[in-house]
């Protein structure tokens, strides 16, 4: 079914073809291969257009455990194991919290409180 062009796609339209031609006229010649644009415009007066593809990479990934963060955990060190999985599932990033403070020692690691 044929569609009418109007108004600003109209103008659009024909600009591009005007950009074609002023090209070709350029006094230093057209900057690319002729022969594909002659080419390129015969497929477009067929109306053969070409859709741009979009080309993702995909990489494989072994999938993560879902985290649960319902409850806590019975020890202060089963607490911040469960905070430094989070944070690499947040960020991608290992952090081991205990390291991070000198006070850690065996029996606040141990608390339930």
């Amino acid at each position: 079914m044929a569609k009418i062009v109007a108004g600003d796609t109209y103008y659009n339209l024909d600009g591009q073809l005007l950009e074609i031609k002023r090209q070709l006229r350029q006094p230093n010649g057209y900057p690319y291969d002729p022969e594909d644009l002659s080419v390129g415009l015969q497929k477009l007066i067929e109306g053969k257009f070409e859709k741009s593809v979009e080309v993702v990479e995909v990489s494989q990934q072994t999938p993560q455990q879902p985290l649960i963060l319902t409850s806590t955990s019975p020890t202060f060190s089963e607490w911040l194991k469960t905070r430094e999985e989070m944070h690499k599932f947040l960020t991608g990033e290992t952090v081991i919290l205990r390291d991070m403070y000198e006070e850690m020692n065996d029996e606040l690691l141990a608390r339930t409180d």
